[in-house]
C-alpha cells in the first residue's frame, strides 16, 4: 500500500492538492441551484457555451473577455458534477456529457488560440513568425485529445488512468492566467502546455504498457 500511495502522489494532478478547497468554495452556488432545481445537464452545456463565448473573443483579442467566459464556463464544469451528486442525477448519461462538452470545450479554446495567432501575425505582416505557433497550437490539441484517449481508454478496461502532470484543468487554468498577459502570455501558455501535455500522453501510455501486459 505505501507502494501504490506513492506512486499516486508522483503521478498526482498539479491542483489535486487543492480541489477540495475549490469545491468548498463553490458550494454556496451548489447548493443555491439545488434549491432551485436546476439541472446538472444543463450547467454542463452552459459552461460548453461560456467556453466557446470566451474563445471567440479571444480571437479578436479581447483576452480579459475571454478570462471572464472561460473562468465562469470552468467553474460550471466543477459545479455540474457537484450538483449531480447532491440531486442524486450522477447518471452514466450526465458523465458521457460531461467529457464530450470538455473535449469540445478544449477544442474550442485551443481553436480559438490558432486564429489569434494566424490573424494577429497577417495583421501585422508576419505571419511567418505566427503561422509556425498556430500550427503548434494544433499539434498541442492533438496531443492533449491524446491524453484524454487513453485515459478514457484505459478506465474502460479497468485500469485508473486519471493520472499526470498536466490534465485538463491545469490546462484549462493556465489559459485563463495567461489572458492576464495577453497575445504573449497566450503565445507562452501554448509552449508550456505543448511540452507538459506531451509529457503527459507519455506517462500515461507508459502506465498502461506496464500494467496490460
Amino acid at each position: 500500500k505505501e507502494k501504490n500511495n506513492k506512486i499516486d502522489l508522483m503521478h498526482t494532478s498539479l491542483l489535486s492538492l487543492v480541489k477540495d478547497r475549490i469545491y468548498k468554495l463553490i458550494f454556496p452556488v451548489t447548493r443555491l441551484l439545488v434549491l432551485l432545481n436546476v439541472s446538472s445537464n444543463y450547467i454542463t452545456i452552459t459552461g460548453l457555451f461560456l467556453t466557446i463565448i470566451g474563445s471567440l473573443f479571444l480571437v479578436f483579442e479581447g483576452f480579459y473577455l475571454a478570462m471572464i467566459f472561460w473562468l465562469v464556463g470552468g467553474l460550471c464544469d466543477l459545479i455540474d458534477g457537484q450538483l449531480a451528486h447532491y440531486t442524486g442525477n450522477d447518471t452514466l448519461f450526465g458523465a458521457l456529457l460531461d467529457s464530450i462538452t470538455d473535449r469540445f470545450s478544449d477544442l474550442a479554446v485551443f481553436t480559438g488560440a490558432c486564429f489569434l495567432f494566424i490573424i494577429h501575425g497577417d495583421r501585422i505582416g508576419a505571419i511567418y513568425i505566427w503561422f509556425p505557433l498556430a500550427l503548434i497550437t494544433l499539434i498541442t490539441a492533438g496531443v492533449s485529445f491524446g491524453g484524454s484517449y487513453v485515459s478514457a481508454m484505459a478506465n474502460g478496461l479497468g485500469y485508473h488512468c486519471n493520472m499526470g502532470l498536466l490534465q485538463r484543468p491545469e490546462r484549462f487554468v493556465m489559459m485563463i492566467i495567461a489572458c492576464l498577459f495577453g497575445l504573449y502570455g497566450i503565445a507562452t501558455a501554448i509552449i508550456i502546455i505543448f511540452f507538459l501535455a506531451t509529457y503527459t500522453f507519455f506517462q500515461r501510455l507508459i502506465f498502461c504498457y506496464k500494467n496490460m501486459q
